[in-house]
């Protein structure tokens, strides 16, 4: 993220990023894993799977779009720096 990001907004662009993180996923996945392992008869390691396996696959499809998009950047990057 750094690398694609001028040098006056780098500390924007992360502290949004990280804000960002925490609203995504702290702030539902502690409740929402809870309720299914109540759900489950304290099956804790099953609910963690259910919540997991979905937001582990959003994160590859957004890993592999935005890896085009954080390629193309960087390159551009480098050239206004030149």
């Amino acid at each position: 993220m750094t690398d694609a990001t001028p040098p006056l907004l780098r500390a924007t662009a992360f502290a949004v990023a990280l804000s960002l993180a925490h609203l995504l996923g702290d702030v539902w996945a502690p409740s929402l894993v809870g309720s299914i392992s109540t759900t489950l008869h304290e099956h804790a390691n099953l609910a963690m799977l259910i919540v997991g396996l979905p937001c582990l696959a959003v994160a590859c499809v957004a890993a592999y779009f935005g890896a085009r998009l954080y390629s193309r950047d960087v390159a551009k990057q480098t050239r206004q720096q030149v």
